[in-house]
């Protein structure tokens, strides 16, 4: 699964609201997030479904990958950013594999509903930091 927004603002606010672990209630997804240390953390879901996650590239203002593993499935979510046109390109790309086939095929359909979850709820955040002065990420 791979979705694409671009967004009026400057990429060092948009790598800022994607890997600040300590404000994440604009994530429409989660219920909570329990950092574990600054590689690895627990993603809680609306549903009560923990994720453990693992940071295994991060290169700032350009890619945030991580590995994500839950009882039923695994996989990767990966957020790379650009420039274009004076606009910051945020793409999402997501795998996932479930531990039977019927996991599998149950996951993929839930990609399509994160992804766009995902980049609305971003969408949202960075419209309410840079139109709303929002100061919950240090902007």
């Amino acid at each position: 699964m791979s979705r694409e927004l671009r967004v009026p603002c400057p990429v060092q606010l948009v790598w800022q609201v994607v890997t600040d672990l300590e404000h994440t209630a604009w994530r429409s997804d989660l219920r909570e997030l329990k950092k574990l240390d600054e590689e690895h953390f627990v993603e809680v879901s609306r549903d009560g479904v923990s994720n453990r996650v693992t940071v295994t590239d991060c290169r700032p203002l350009c890619r945030y990958a991580l590995r994500v593993e839950g009882r039923a499935s695994f996989g990767t979510r990966e957020i790379l950013l650009g420039e274009e046109d004076g606009r910051t390109v945020v793409t999402l790309r997501c795998e996932v594999l479930g531990r039977t086939a019927l996991i599998s095929l149950m996951e993929r359909l839930y990609l399509r509903q994160f992804g766009r979850e995902y980049l609305r709820d971003l969408n949202n955040e960075l419209y309410r930091l840079v139109h709303e002065g929002g100061d919950g990420h240090g902007a």
